[in-house]
């Protein structure tokens, strides 16, 4: 006698399937995304005499010298690997 497979554990299985796939593409997608706001340029304000960089709204820039003051277009990780550091206000 041959055995049957239930057709109700074929359709649990394939919906675990198909969940697994849609968990599998949104951690992908996450993944990409992040990658590319690392990677993407923005404008910052260095501040060449404490080595933290800023965004251009941030009240921080108000507060600093003129003369320390530098603008830069790029991207975050190119200031981090020039030893600059992310400004704890702003959080750039």
């Amino acid at each position: 006698m041959k055995k049957r497979n239930n057709p109700i554990s074929f359709f649990i299985w394939l919906l675990i399937i198909i969940g697994m796939l849609f968990i599998i593409k949104a951690d992908n997608d996450k993944n990409n995304t992040n990658e590319q706001n690392q990677q993407q340029s923005y404008s910052y304000v260095l501040n060449k005499n404490t080595k933290k960089f800023h965004h251009t709204w941030c009240s921080s820039v108000k507060q600093m010298k003129k003369s320390n003051a530098r603008n830069f277009t790029g991207t975050r990780d190119e200031l981090i690997k020039k030893g600059y550091v992310p400004c704890k206000r702003c959080k750039p």
